[in-house]
């Protein structure tokens, strides 16, 4: 009797506990049960301790219990952008190890093309992905305001080039979209494409002497076409078994990225004057209240862009759109699918004259889209 009384106070303790709340998420009670909000901040606390992936989790968190919170869909492209930072910061230090000629194991490491894929196996394009797609959907909801109020450090090549920290806005958006698309043109193209060529080749491109521009560039092309045809290399730059499909994706995504980097440019000019708290915006230097054509753009990491840079902002442009309609051609993408819409080698004569070199590519036409038909 005494073991089923004691059983009985048991059983009463226990529906006191839960009637009382028991026990939330994470092994809380209810009223310690961290809310959306409480989630968005330590996503915030982790992007400016320079920890994208715990950022991310964070916000995902917060979308389980809030699925339309706009700053935690905000933040996952974010910390997905941040992300990839850390990877092409990887790619950087895999590359220079696997070029420098005192890296003892490099014969142990393999051709190029299977040192490309192992650091891409465990990334692959996952995360450029999700954040395309939860900037569609902020898009599509109007969660297009993100206040960064603490410092979120930018890290390449394993140096800090700065802190980022302001409002991300819908021209952001833009932003982060185009990158992210480039991104997943890039690594798609690493994944499809045989890389596997003679590193002897490559290392001799670090000894070109650029004092003579264009002997250094003949040079440079000398080197490309000797890695296009060597015997010994013969399926570089062809596609690997299977990877058609990643391949014609890799070509869309690049093509679609590089327009949007145009589109976010001609946002960010519309922006009104009082930008100054902006991730991206620009010097109202004449005060008229408006962008105007040869007003600076400012960015993170450089600031207000000077002249010169501005000039290279715009070649730069001219050849992502030229570029970017040539890559989309004969795809669901295209706009205007019965006019092919070929790349003009002539457009990179911008690039050379800044380069202080004379314009010297022909008009030829470059059909980059039926390469990926």
């Amino acid at each position: 009797m005494r073991v089923l009384k004691f059983a009985s106070i048991l059983v009463v303790l226990a529906a006191l506990t839960l009637g009382c709340g028991g026990e939330g998420k994470h092994g809380k009670s209810a009223e310690e049960t961290e809310s959306a909000d409480d989630l968005v901040e330590e996503g915030k606390l982790y992007l400016s301790y320079g920890e994208p992936d715990i950022a991310r989790q964070k916000f995902l968190e917060a979308l389980e219990i809030e699925p339309n919170h706009p700053l935690a869909l905000y933040g996952v492209p974010i910390a997905d952008s941040m992300h990839t930072f850390d990877v092409i910061n990887i790619i950087i230090q895999y590359i220079n190890m696997f070029l420098d000629p005192g890296f003892e194991d490099s014969k142990q490491t393999g051709s190029f093309d299977e040192l490309i894929d192992s650091v891409l196996e465990g990334y692959t394009v996952d995360l450029a992905d999700e954040a395309v797609e939860y900037i569609d959907t902020c898009l599509d909801v109007g969660a297009v305001e993100f206040d960064m109020d603490l410092p979120m450090p930018i890290i390449v090549d394993f140096e800090h080039l700065c802190d980022v920290q302001g409002r991300f806005a819908r021209e952001e958006l833009l932003v982060m979209w185009a990158f992210n698309m480039v991104w997943s043109g890039a690594i798609r193209h690493a994944i499809a494409l045989n890389l596997d060529f003679d590193i002897s080749l490559a290392m001799a491109l670090e000894d070109v002497d650029f004092s003579d521009v264009l002997q250094g560039l003949g040079e440079v092309v000398d080197i490309l076409l000797q890695m296009l045809n060597d015997p010994g290399h013969p399926h570089f730059l062809t596609i690997e078994d299977g990877q058609v499909p990643t391949y014609q994706k890799a070509g869309r995504d690049l093509g679609r990225g590089l327009l949007k980097l145009n589109e976010a440019f001609w946002a960010i000019t519309q922006k009104p004057p009082d930008n100054a708290d902006d991730i991206f915006g620009y010097d109202d230097t004449n005060g008229n209240g408006q962008w105007d054509s040869g007003e600076p753009i400012r960015i993170p990491c450089e600031g207000v862009l000077d002249e010169d840079e501005m000039e290279w902002l715009y070649a730069i442009l001219a050849v992502a759109v030229d570029m970017g309609n040539s890559f989309i051609d004969y795809s669901e993408y295209d706009p205007d699918p019965a006019n092919p819409d070929p790349f003009d080698l002539a457009t990179l004569n911008g690039i050379l004259e800044l380069l202080d070199l004379p314009p010297i590519l022909p008009s030829v036409e470059i059909d980059f889209g039926a390469n990926y038909v």
